[in-house]
């Protein structure tokens, strides 16, 4: 396998049903990172990372019946991470993982579609 960009807490996420991605700054939550490995002071995402803050506040309009019903949040478990790059035995996602991480249901209304929008180019795996 050529090498590929590592995804990163550092790119913008964005669930179908948002108008614009949004970052950790903006409210996204991740719950597996690095803590050894940086690259422009983001960290990689490790393996079954569950990625959140879909929520009605931050955009994500999906109803059922007129009710808000959020995605919430993406649990990565499903996808085992394919980048070379580990820590501590997890390994990384990579931009060749993001299409298998766009067909996770979500946790709050089990629709696909999380969008991952990586800025980074240095940290490949």
């Amino acid at each position: 396998m050529a090498s590929s960009i590592v995804l990163t807490d550092g790119a913008k996420f964005q669930c179908a049903h948002m108008a614009a991605p949004l970052g950790i700054t903006e409210g996204i939550t991740i719950s597996l990172t690095a803590s050894k490995i940086q690259v422009d002071n983001a960290k990689p995402i490790l393996n079954g990372a569950t990625i959140g803050g879909f929520t009605t506040e931050k955009g994500c309009i999906f109803q059922v019946a007129g009710a808000p019903t959020p995605c919430v949040s993406f649990q990565l478990a499903t996808v085992p991470a394919s980048g070379l790059l580990a820590e501590d035995n997890q390994k990384v996602y990579i931009d060749a993982d993001k299409s298998a991480i766009s067909s996770i249901p979500s946790t709050g209304n089990a629709n696909p579609g999380l969008t991952i929008i990586e800025s980074q180019n240095k940290l490949k795996a």
